[in-house]
C-alpha cells in the first residue's frame, strides 16, 4: 500500500511539474514574441527610451552630411574609465539593431563585464532617418545630417560591401567604408579602449567575412590606430573564395552534415555556372578596375549585382595600389591571412540551401549545400590552399536557421 501511494504521489507531482514547465515555456514564448516583434528591423528613433538615451551618430569618413546610427552601452560623455574592450556587433538581414544590442548587453551583464566593455551596435538603415529623429530631440541649430540608407529591407547588397543609395546623402559610402569608420571612431571617442572585437551573425557574418578580406583595418592583427582587432564571423551562409578552386562534388552533397565533416580535395569547377562561379561576392573575380568595367558592361540591365562590382572595385582602388587581377588577388590574400579572424558555425545549421535558408543558386552551391557544410569546406579550403595556415573556428548549438 505504501509503495502504491508513493507511486501515485510521484506520478501526480511529476505531472504537475511537467505541466508547469510547459505552461512556463508557452508563456515565455508568447511574451518573447510580443516583446521582440516591435524591435525587429531598423527603427528611427530606437523604440525604447533607455536605447534612445544611448543613441549615437558615427561620422562616415568625409561625408559630413551623413552618419551611421548606432546604439552604445556607454555614451562617450559618460564612459567608464575601466572599459578597455570595445565590441562592435553587426545585425542580421532584418537589420534588427536593437535585438542584437540587447542580447549582447544581457550577456555582458550576466558575465559582470558591462562596465569593462563598450558595446556598439551600428545599424545599416533601410529608411530615412535624420539626426534629430535618431537622437530623439530637436535643436535650434538643426543640421542636415541624415543616416546613410543601404537599400530596402529586401535588398542584400549591403552585406557584400555595396554603397549607400546614391539618391540620398553620403555620396555612396560603402558598408566596408562604414565599418572602417566605426573602427576608427572607437579610439577617438573611447580613448581607454585597448582592443576591439567586431562580431557579426548570419548576414552580419557575411559582411564581415568579406570585410576581413577587403579592408586594410586589421592587417597584422591591428587597426590603423594600432589597436588589436579581432573579427568574428558567425554563421555566414557563403564566403568569398581567394582562388578559383572549389570543393569537389563529393564535398557538397546535400546530406546530413556533422561538425566532423571534412573536404580534402578542391578543383576548378568544369563549365559551371556559365563560368561565373568565381565572380564577387562568391570569389574575387572581376574586382580589378578593368575586369569590373568589362563585366558591368556585359551584365544586363536587370542584373543588380553589376552595381556591387563597381562599388567594391572602387573601394579597393582607394585602399590598394595594385589594380591588375593577379596582383590584386595576391594583395587581398596577404591582407586576409595577416588578420585575426575567427569563425563560428552552428552544429544544427544543416538545413538545405535549396529550401531558402541560404543562397541556393549556382555560384554559392559550389561551396556546399548547407551553412555548416559551407563553413567547414571553407576552413579545409584555407588549409589546402595555404599550407601552414590554420583557420580558427568553433561551434555553437543551434536549430537549423529558417
Amino acid at each position: 500500500f505504501n509503495l502504491q501511494s508513493r507511486v501515485r504521489r510521484y506520478t501526480f507531482w511529476s505531472f504537475m511539474m511537467l505541466r508547469s514547465v510547459l505552461l512556463s515555456c508557452c508563456l515565455f514564448s508568447l511574451a518573447a514574441a510580443k516583446y521582440w516583434k516591435p524591435y525587429s528591423g531598423f527603427h528611427c528613433p530606437p523604440t525604447k527610451k533607455v536605447w534612445q538615451k544611448r543613441a549615437a551618430m558615427i561620422p562616415l569618413g568625409d561625408a559630413r552630411d551623413t552618419f551611421l546610427p548606432a546604439i552604445v552601452s556607454m555614451p562617450p560623455a559618460r564612459q567608464s574609465p575601466q572599459a578597455e574592450l570595445a565590441i562592435v556587433v553587426i545585425h542580421g538581414a532584418p537589420r534588427e539593431t536593437e535585438l542584437y544590442y540587447h542580447s549582447i548587453r544581457v550577456y555582458l551583464a550576466l558575465q559582470k563585464k558591462k562596465w569593462d566593455t563598450v558595446l556598439i551596435a551600428p545599424g545599416f538603415a533601410d529608411k530615412p532617418c535624420s539626426a534629430e529623429q535618431w537622437m530623439n530631440k530637436t535643436s535650434e541649430n538643426q543640421t542636415n545630417q541624415t543616416a546613410a540608407i543601404f537599400g530596402s529591407i529586401s535588398e542584400p547588397w549591403w552585406m557584400f560591401g555595396a554603397r549607400a543609395d546614391r539618391n540620398t546623402t553620403g555620396k555612396g559610402v560603402s558598408t566596408f567604408s562604414a565599418l572602417d569608420s566605426v573602427v576608427r571612431w572607437v579610439p577617438q571617442e573611447y580613448p581607454n579602449v585597448k582592443r576591439i572585437v567586431v562580431f557579426g551573425f548570419s548576414a552580419g557574418g557575411q559582411l564581415l567575412a568579406r570585410w576581413a578580406i577587403m579592408s586594410p583595418e586589421g592587417e597584422g592583427g591591428k587597426t590603423s590606430d594600432g589597436l588589436p582587432l579581432r573579427i568574428i564571423v558567425g554563421s555566414s551562409s557563403s564566403f568569398a573564395y581567394l582562388s578559383r578552386e572549389r570543393p569537389v562534388p563529393n564535398c557538397t552533397l546535400d546530406d546530413n552534415t556533422t561538425s566532423g565533416h571534412k573536404c580534402n580535395a578542391f578543383e576548378v569547377p568544369a563549365s559551371h555556372c556559365h563560368s561565373d562561379f568565381d565572380s564577387y561576392p562568391f570569389g574575387l573575380g572581376h574586382l580589378d578596375s578593368a575586369s569590373a568595367k568589362t563585366r558591368v558592361a556585359e551584365l544586363g540591365r536587370e542584373r543588380q549585382d553589376k552595381r556591387l562590382l563597381s562599388d567594391v572595385s572602387e573601394y579597393l582602388s582607394q585602399t590598394l595600389d595594385v589594380d591588375d587581377s593577379e596582383n590584386l588577388t595576391e594583395a587581398l590574400t596577404d591582407r586576409y591571412l595577416s588578420k585575426d579572424v575567427r569563425y563560428m558555425f552552428g552544429r544544427g545549421d544543416t538545413k538545405s540551401c535549396t529550401v531558402g535558408v541560404c543562397y541556393g543558386y549556382c555560384a554559392p552551391m559550389t561551396q556546399g549545400s548547407n551553412r555548416l557544410q559551407r563553413g567547414l569546406n571553407f576552413m579545409d579550403y584555407l588549409r589546402s590552399e595555404f599550407p601552414g595556415y590554420e583557420p580558427r573556428y568553433g561551434f555553437f548549438y543551434s536549430r537549423p536557421l529558417g
